[in-house]
């Protein structure tokens, strides 16, 4: 979709419940850049983005979690959210924004080539 910043600008939660299969989810980096709050199935690939610390997770393919996990967002502490949804917001630009991708792509180069890699600066 070429919307997506439309959509999340007006969503209030992103709920992702892929069961499996599916790499790192580029929907929940953007909800986290967006400060939307998160809650995800519990497969390896959401749970490397997701953390009790960024969001919520629940069990996955049980939908009696998901509604437990929703019921229990919808009953949070706006600053138990705003601590959550700071915290990812922080976290996705640390580890995905261009500038983080740059330097861990030249940090991997350098270490290929060791002294022979050229000074972009």
């Amino acid at each position: 979709r070429v919307d997506v910043e439309e959509i999340l600008s007006v969503s209030k939660v992103l709920v992702c419940p892929s069961l499996k299969g599916e790499g790192s989810s580029g929907a929940i980096r953007e909800a986290f850049a967006m400060n939307i709050p998160v809650i995800a199935s519990d497969i390896d690939a959401n749970r490397e983005l997701v953390s009790t610390e960024r969001g919520w997770l629940f069990k996955n393919g049980d939908a009696a979690d998901l509604a437990r996990v929703v019921e229990s967002f919808l009953r949070a502490d706006p600053q138990e959210i705003k601590s959550k949804t700071d915290s990812a917001h922080q976290f996705v630009h640390e580890h995905f924004s261009v500038k983080a991708m740059v330097e861990g792509t030249l940090h991997i180069y350098r270490e290929a080539v060791g002294s022979h890699a050229p000074s972009l600066v």
